[in-house]
C-alpha cells in the first residue's frame, strides 16, 4: 500500500505536532501502531507527550522502533542455526580485508588510507565502513543500489557514483572473506529474503520524520503506512503521496 503523507507544518516542533495528530486520528488504536522515529530518544520523547495527552485516562502506548530496527519487526524470522561472527571478528575481518584491498580502490573510498603498518587506521576505518553497511542493511540494500535509489529520491548524497562502486567492492571482498559466517548485517538481509512478514506487517505503521527515499526503501506492500515528515524538512524531500 501506498504511503500517505500528512504535513504537520512550520508553526511548531514536529514532535507535539506528531502527538497531537496521532491521538486524533488513532484514538483507540494507538496501542496497536508502530511508530518509526529517527532516533530512539526521539521516540522516547514521543511516547512521553503521548502519555500527557492521555492523562487521567486508560491507554496503553504503541510500538516505537527506529528506522534501522524496523526490516527486523517486518519480518517473523525463526532463529535458524548457522555460523555467526562476533561483532569483534568481524571487525578485525574488514580491517584485514580493507588492509589487503587494491590501493586504487581504497583510495577511492578514502583519500589516504592508512599505511600498511597502521592497524589503529585500518580499524577505525573498518569501523566507519562496517557502521555503514549496517545502516544500509537496515533499510535492506547494498551500496552498489544507493546512487540509483537516491537519483529515484532526488536526494543528493553528497558522494560520487564512482565512490560507492569502490565502497561495494571492499564490501563484497568483505563478504567474500566471511564465506558461510554471518553477520549481524547479513543476518537481516538473509531474514528479509527468506523470512514471511511478521505482525508489524499488517498493523499500521507510522512514520514519523522520515524522508521520502527511506521511507520507501522500508515500505513493503502489505503495511499500511502513514508518513509524517519532520517539519525541517522541505516539501521537496518529504515522503510523496
Amino acid at each position: 500500500m501506498a504511503i500517505t503523507t500528512h504535513h504537520l507544518g512550520w508553526d511548531r516542533p514536529v514532535l507535539p505536532a506528531a502527538a497531537a495528530w496521532l491521538a486524533h486520528h488513532l484514538g483507540d488504536a494507538l496501542p496497536g501502531a508502530l511508530l518509526v522515529l529517527p532516533a530512539a530518544r526521539a521516540g522516547r520523547r514521543l511516547t512521553e507527550l503521548l502519555a500527557q495527552r492521555f492523562d487521567g485516562a486508560a491507554w496503553s502506548p504503541p510500538a516505537v522502533t527506529t528506522l534501522s530496527g524496523l526490516p527486523a519487526r517486518l519480518v517473523d524470522a525463526e532463529p535458524e542455526l548457522h555460523l555467526t561472527l562476533d561483532p569483534l571478528t568481524a571487525l578485525w575481518l574488514r580491517a584485514t580485508c580493507l588492509k589487503n584491498a587494491d590501493r586504487a580502490v581504497l583510495e577511492a573510498v578514502v583519500p589516504r588510507p592508512p599505511g600498511p603498518d597502521d592497524w589503529r587506521g585500518w580499524l577505525a576505518l573498518a569501523r566507519q565502513l562496517g557502521r555503514l553497511n549496517d545502516e544500509l542493511a537496515a533499510g535492506l540494500i547494498s551500496a552498489q543500489e544507493v546512487p540509483a535509489i537516491a537519483a529515484a529520491g532526488g536526494v543528493d548524497l553528497g558522494l560520487t557514483e564512482s565512490r560507492w562502486a569502490a565502497i561495494a567492492a571492499v564490501q563484497q571482498d568483505y563478504d567474500t572473506a566471511r564465506g558461510t559466517y554471518r553477520d549481524e548485517a547479513s543476518a537481516l538481509r538473509h531474514a528479509a529474503d527468506t523470512a514471511p512478514l511478521g505482525p508489524a506487517a499488517t498493523q499500521p505503521v507510522v512514520l514519523v520524520g522520515v524522508v521520502e527515499a527511506l521511507a520507501k526503501m522500508v515500505n513493503p506492500p502489505e503495511t499500511n503506512a502513514v508518513c509524517v515528515p519532520c517539519a525541517r524538512i522541505t516539501a521537496k524531500a518529504s515522503c510523496a503521496p
